[in-house]
């Protein structure tokens, strides 16, 4: 990864901290580099390796800068593996939260010197480590949360059993039976990280290897013995009316659920699960059920679909699963729809009211959206096969007769692509201009907001400002608000004046917008003097000042990006089941693809581009990883080529705006509000073509 222009001064700069903290090493044997790389524990009594000194990785054709870097990289590789290693050990021990710390803000520094330094060497090796190393700190943190949720519930178990409470404890123990496959799931990930990063760096994760695979061999073996203390065993059976399935051609299915010594399992209330679309039974007295099923989003390619069957959580029964064949035939929806005001202007909420039917049935469980203009909202029909879509008018639809478009865009499925329109009228809405000016010297700061005449905020709209003869052009964030400073303004050349004239302009040329236009003026101090200091003294801030503020805003995103994955990794809970044949319960995949997305939405609203970009990201892959069975080791690059490679009907524009976003935010370590909203409305495009209900 090769980096030139102004990235490359700080770049350097990074190299020369790191070098500089290498030399201190050097010269001070049994010294530590850095107080941050102390750690408590099993961290802590890590040692450095003897010939710390010699291990280069330095390319023997590349001098100098180069190999300081290739030193540099060296030496935060190893860094950065040792908390691996060390956070490994900790969860071993059950120091969860140390665990979690040890792979917090001192290693996301690291990380963040180790992408600087990787821009200065040869080749793409160290590029490929950086993406492993963010995906192990994330993957091992929810391994962290995982394993300390498993043994808190035994404990809990355990209890329950301790006071006789059956119903407590068969609750308990399906929950542990939930816990151990993630725990087991996520262990075969960590030890395909270990060894990308061992093969990548050179540098040993056998530890790590060894702490993860003993905690995971120890709660295997121990969820066995709940599993046979708590469960029976069952086995089902199925006879179909024949394989054709359509969703008004419906295959009729006839169960058999029997323990594993072929007697009945009775009277049991369950849910079957047939793909994904879910049916609420009770088995007779001899084990037997039924259930119909009317594929929605099966693919029509589908040559077998998977029968689950998921007994109640106090029942002393193991769930079990077969497969049906399978011939699917596409059908065609309708769609009723009514929207509502009849007329909208900018940021008014318009509701669109959807029934989805196929020959006048309601089709539940269908991912549709509404667009008007470029904003688009999703969901999905209910078990009524109704669904409300709320969205606002963006500033960007024109004035006059529109047209709100309802769609369901899934290819290649049991329902087929369908769309219908509504009609809305567009009003225009006057806007209002703000604006202040001051200076520093020969400077001058301009900012003000745009905003209607209700004082709703106008954003992501260009404001042109003149001051003199000097033009700018500005964008409005979320909040209306805008900001730009020119240098070198001269006071205007007439006797006895030192005023000067500051204008700014708003354009409603192709919106829903009416024109806006405010005067100031700023009075300049002499040419040379020092300024007067009581303005605003943005040009005299301190670079301690400056340096604090940068600290704090680290602080806060990185606070705000823990807060999100912990967020994540406490789940949902699942929604409550009210009727007799309901909407399918999702895979835990989509589930945490839709929390990953709300999550990325829920930071873009917060101006916090990063995070919504990386959780943005993290919501496509989830999805299409099920979608094209990717393994969850691979690299960014190697998931973007293999989505290309395997997965049809695939929106590659949405997913470049993904991948190039996430790109700046983890290699650049920046990233605008733009690139951060488009990632974000990609994701939402990939997710609503890539969903798995049935």
């Amino acid at each position: 990864m090769q980096q030139t222009g102004p990235g490359h001064a700080g770049t350097t700069a990074v190299v020369v901290a790191v070098v500089l903290a290498l030399l201190v090493g050097f010269v001070t044997p049994g010294v530590a580099t850095g107080s941050g790389d102390h750690l408590s524990g099993p961290v802590a009594q890590q040692t450095t390796p003897s010939n710390e000194t010699t291990e280069q990785h330095e390319n023997p054709e590349q001098v100098s800068q180069q190999g300081d870097a290739e030193q540099v990289s060296a030496w935060l590789e190893r860094r950065l593996t040792s908390r691996v290693e060390g956070s490994a050990v900790e969860i071993s021990q059950g120091e969860y939260d140390q665990a979690r710390a040890v792979l917090g803000d001192e290693y996301n520094s690291r990380l963040e010197q180790y992408v600087d330094v990787a821009g200065e060497t040869a080749g793409t090796e160290d590029d490929q480590v950086v993406e492993t190393l963010r995906e192990t700190r994330e993957r091992q943190q929810e391994y962290a949360n995982a394993t300390q949720s498993y043994r808190e519930t035994y404990d809990e178990y355990q209890e329950a059993k301790a006071r006789g409470d059956i119903s407590g404890s068969r609750e308990h123990a399906r929950e542990l039976e939930r816990l151990s496959e993630r725990v087991t799931t996520l262990n075969e990930s960590l030890r395909r990280d270990y060894t990308t990063i061992t093969n990548g760096t050179g540098v040993s994760t056998q530890e790590a290897k060894a702490a993860t695979s003993n905690t995971t061999r120890e709660i295997t073996a121990q969820q066995e013995t709940v599993r046979t203390e708590t469960f029976a065993e069952t086995r089902v059976d199925v006879e179909t009316n024949g394989s054709a399935v359509a969703f008004d051609n419906p295959i009729a299915i006839s169960g058999l659920m029997t323990l594993q010594n072929g007697s009945a399992v009775a009277n049991q209330s369950m849910e079957v699960v047939v793909y994904n679309r879910a049916y609420e039974t009770t088995t007779d007295s001899n084990g037997r059920f039924t259930v119909t099923y009317r594929p929605v989003s099966l693919p029509v390619d589908a040559t077998n679909v998977t029968l689950r069957t998921i007994p109640q959580r106090t029942s002393p029964y193991l769930g079990s699963s077969t497969n049906i064949s399978v011939d699917v035939s596409q059908v065609s929806p309708s769609f009723e729809i009514a929207t509502s005001p009849s007329q909208a202007g900018y940021s008014d909420t318009v509701e669109t009211r959807v029934v989805a039917t196929v020959d006048g049935r309601v089709v539940p469980s269908l991912p549709v959206e509404a667009s008007l203009g470029p904003s688009t909202v999703r969901g999905a029909t209910g078990g009524s096969g109704r669904v409300t879509l709320a969205s606002r008018v963006t500033a960007t639809v024109p004035e006059g007769s529109q047209d709100i478009r309802v769609r369901h865009a899934r290819a290649g499925r049991a329902i087929k692509q369908g769309s219908t329109t509504a009609p809305i009228t567009i009003t225009g809405k006057e806007t209002t201009l703000t604006v202040t000016a001051t200076h520093r010297g020969a400077a001058v700061r301009v900012n003000g907001r745009l905003a209607t005449s209700e004082g709703i905020a106008v954003g992501a709209q260009t404001v042109t400002v003149t001051v003199g003869g000097t033009v700018r052009s500005v964008e409005t964030s979320d909040d209306g608000r805008y900001q730009v400073t020119v240098d070198d303004v001269q006071p205007a050349d007439v006797e006895n004046t030192s005023a000067v004239p500051v204008t700014a302009r708003f354009d409603g040329s192709g919106t829903n917008l009416g024109d806006s236009r405010v005067e100031t003026s700023v009075r300049m101090k002499a040419l040379g003097g020092s300024g007067d200091g009581s303005a605003d003294g943005f040009l005299g801030t301190s670079t301690i000042e400056i340096l604090a503020g940068v600290g704090l805003g680290v602080c806060a995103l990185l606070a705000a990006w823990q807060w999100t994955r912990r967020e994540t990794s406490s789940g949902a809970s699942p929604a409550d089941v009210s009727t007799t044949q309901h909407v399918g319960t999702e895979s835990e995949e989509r589930s945490q693809s839709q929390q990953w997305l709300a999550h990325a939405r829920s930071a873009l609203s917060a101006n916090d581009a990063e995070a919504a970009t990386i959780a943005a990201y993290a919501a496509i892959r989830r999805q299409l990883e099920e979608r094209a069975e990717l393994s969850d080791s691979l690299t960014h690059h190697e998931f973007l080529s293999a989505c290309r490679a395997n997965v049809e009907q695939l929106d590659h524009a949405a997913l470049t705006a993904v991948a190039e976003a996430y790109e700046r935010a983890t290699f650049a370590a920046q990233i605008d509000s733009e690139a951060a909203s488009a990632a974000v409305e990609g994701a939402a495009d990939l997710l609503g073509s890539s969903e798995t209900d049935g």
